[in-house]
């Protein structure tokens, strides 16, 4: 064989499988506080567990179910369910990270005493699947041949951890805790030998009631969390995701009111690491005619992780009749419906929801409504290129109501995505000689060039290796304009 072969393996992270399915709960109500009203619901998810067994991936988790509502003597309460969840479904490789996301939230039914919440879960599974290249890696000496080096920064490994970020402060006058939000940010990734290390905050926002009014409390809880990945070492990139799975929290009655706060969340990280090789990427032979087989593969060389931050504001038309107070904002969530990228611009199209709790000065009743705004924002950023994965979360700073029916909103909206850049690289997998040359008895062989031709292509027309023709031409950087005579002398040799 006039040629050997390597064996490469190119791997990218993959969606292995989906799945959707709802969980239900029922959550009692304290007999002394009856419902009359539901002011708003939210729902936290997270996997506790999973297993992959060939093909079947099975995952079990809790789901947190948190209900705002009015009692029937005009009173806030706020009530916490949970509901444990397995689900199993087809996976079409190994799966490294698991996670559920919370689709939808509907109630069921309810009753003075309890609520019925069904939550509808995505269930996702990812890995790292491997493709594999077979590329000639070097040839006999009767070949000659061009070269390409490739670099690609390949995914390594996936990585999933959980941790609580939890704190004790005062809230003074505190009487009752209304509604908690929790908006993960990450601010530093380091790599290091089998681990990385994130840093970064969770912005806290509770809304809790005292003796004569409601009042909204605000606090930045940081966390540095180091999270064991096997075979990363300094140098390689990472791309980090944050995803909160429960929020807590519970006041503590003594010389100060306190409230202590509890937000469990899960980290994924995806490990990047260069590699480099050598492809053939053309090839002739000296004395033989052959054929070739060249191949090209087409992957996603990972760029970088990147998180963008905007501050939206915008004003809301006809949100309701005779909006006296508003009381507070909760449950925030974004969702993306297009994302793009291109010309160091990301923009993002998308919704942010959130439920509004208001006094309506007409009736003097609390009154509830789902604000849903629609928006467009946009950055510019260095090496944005094809977007692979994103999410985004956001966090309602400021709501105030105009003349009318109006509000202005005021939220922060954080992306985070890992971007790459579309690349292709051909090689040659495989060469087969036909028959032998015929030697030309001429001295002298002229080639006139064509534009874009380098030294190789033209070396290939002539049937002589490149030092050749460099030698006995003037070449300018290995290549030539189009219309340059070429010569080559060739020897003869003559018998008597």
């Amino acid at each position: 064989m006039p040629f050997e072969t390597q064996t490469i393996n190119l791997q990218s992270k993959k969606i292995q499988g989906t799945s959707e399915f709802a969980v239900n709960t029922n959550i009692s109500l304290d007999l002394e506080k009856p419902l009359k009203k539901i002011l708003s619901v939210k729902a936290f998810a997270d996997v506790s567990t999973f297993e992959c067994v060939d093909t079947d991936l099975s995952l079990s988790g809790k789901a947190q179910v948190t209900v705002l509502y009015l009692t029937e003597n005009d009173q806030y309460e706020r009530v916490v369910g949970y509901a444990d969840f397995q689900n199993s479904f087809k996976i079409a490789g190994q799966t490294t990270q698991a996670t559920v996301a919370v689709k939808d939230i509907s109630i069921n039914q309810s009753s003075a005493t309890e609520i019925s919440v069904s939550v509808l879960l995505n269930g996702m599974a990812r890995g790292v699947g491997s493709q594999e290249i077979n590329p000639i890696t070097s040839l006999s000496d009767e070949y000659v041949s061009k070269t390409k080096s490739v670099k690609i920064n390949q995914i390594s490994g996936c990585y999933s951890d959980k941790f609580v970020v939890n704190e004790t402060f005062e809230m003074p006058n505190a009487k009752n805790i209304l509604s908690i939000d929790a908006c993960p940010k990450i601010k530093t990734v380091e790599a290091s030998l089998d681990q990385a290390t994130v840093s970064g905050e969770v912005d806290v926002k509770i809304l809790y009631q005292t003796e004569e009014t409601i009042n909204t409390f605000t606090k930045t809880l940081e966390f540095r969390q180091e999270i064991s990945c096997f075979g990363v070492k300094a140098g390689n990139q990472l791309y980090v995701e944050i995803q909160t799975g429960s929020v807590n929290a519970t006041l503590e009655f003594g010389e100060k009111t306190s409230v202590v706060v509890a937000v469990a969340n899960r980290i994924n990280v995806d490990a990047y690491s260069e590699i480099e090789f050598q492809t053939i990427t053309d090839l002739f032979s000296l004395e033989k005619e052959i054929s070739s087989t060249i191949d090209c593969v087409a992957y996603n060389n990972f760029v970088e992780g990147s998180t963008v931050s905007d501050t939206v504001m915008l004003t809301v038309d006809n949100v309701a009749e005779n909006i006296d107070e508003v009381v507070g904002a909760v449950n925030p969530v974004v969702e993306v419906s297009h994302l793009s990228s291109g010309n160091s611009t990301l923009q993002v199209e998308a919704v942010v929801k959130f439920d509004l709790i208001f006094k309506n000065n007409q009736t003097d009743s609390i009154e509830t409504k789902q604000i849903v705004c629609p928006f467009v924002s946009s950055w510019q950023t260095e090496n944005m290129f094809n977007v692979e994965e994103y999410f985004a979360v956001a966090k309602v700073t400021n709501i105030k109501p105009l003349a009318g029916k109006n509000l202005d909103v005021v939220f922060e909206l954080t992306v985070v995505c890992s971007s790459c850049k579309e690349n292709y690289f051909e090689f040659a997998q495989n060469v087969q000689e036909i028959s032998a040359k015929e030697n030309s008895k001429s001295a002298i062989t002229i080639y006139v060039t064509k534009e874009g031709e380098d030294i190789f292509d033209v070396a290939r027309a002539l049937c002589v290796k490149p030092e050749v023709i460099e030698s006995q031409n003037e070449v300018v950087d290995g290549k030539f304009s189009g219309g340059t005579r070429v010569f080559v002398y060739s020897p003869i040799n003559v018998e008597f």
